[in-house]
């Protein structure tokens, strides 16, 4: 999707270079199955930024990269990002119980609420539609990739949990406090992506439980934290 494209590329890539991690970025054509599962095994993060449903997350042309008792085995020992609809359902309990040590997802559909009326906004030209002068946009991408910030800072599960949803409800307030109409529709479209999110094992919709932690189009992320500073894009 072009906002979360131009979101990664202009602000979370910048994040990592800033930080001086090494990362590996598949983008569009590159967004392959067979690339993840070259690449997955060298990771020790994983972000996933592409269409998902209940068991899976897609890739270039909405072709499945990773998919529930499939290749998920290949996230064991990993922490993983998902910015994607509905994965945290099956694919992330899935993940979880192949030896993923964390899956941060959604269990419903993420939604989003654009300021520009177009026939497609995925689509558009960076000149019609540029997501970071898009105030009414801009909330979600900065919630959808909150929490893979604070796993490139090494913050555990529970920590990433509590600060993300603090962070909907800065926003959710932040939104309220405008007093429109559109904004209170992105409070409430906030409110449904904060009770979205799923953070295995520690935080499932409905239950929670404290453990002790282990220590873009479509796009994804893979971060070794151990390796020594180098950019391959």
């Amino acid at each position: 999707m072009h906002y979360l494209t131009e979101y990664l590329r202009r602000e979370f890539i910048p994040y990592l270079d800033s930080k001086g991690i090494s990362y590996v970025f598949l983008y569009e054509s590159l967004d392959t199955k067979d690339n993840f599962e070259k690449y997955v095994k060298d990771a020790d993060i994983v972000i996933f930024v592409g269409h998902g449903m209940r068991d899976l997350i897609t890739g270039f042309g909405y072709i499945p990269i990773v998919k529930a008792c499939e290749n998920d085995h290949l996230l064991a020992n990993k922490d993983v990002c998902a910015v994607a609809c509905l994965s945290g359902a099956i694919l992330g309990h899935s993940a979880v119980n192949k030896g993923a040590r964390l899956y941060i997802g959604f269990w419903r559909e993420a939604l989003i609420i654009l300021s520009y009326d177009v026939p497609d906004p995925t689509d558009a030209p960076i000149e019609m539609i540029d997501p970071f002068t898009d105030k009414l946009a801009y909330p979600f991408l900065d919630t959808f990739f909150y929490p893979a910030r604070l796993l490139v800072e090494g913050k555990d599960g529970s920590t990433i949990y509590k600060m993300t949803y603090d962070r909907y409800n800065y926003w959710i307030k932040y939104a309220l406090r405008q007093g429109t109409d559109e904004w209170s529709e992105v409070a409430k479209a906030l409110m449904w992506n904060r009770d979205s999110l799923v953070v295995y094992p520690v935080y499932e919709f409905g239950i929670e439980r404290f453990v002790v932690p282990a220590m873009f189009a479509t796009a994804f992320f893979l971060v070794p934290r151990l390796l020594p500073p180098k950019h391959t894009k």
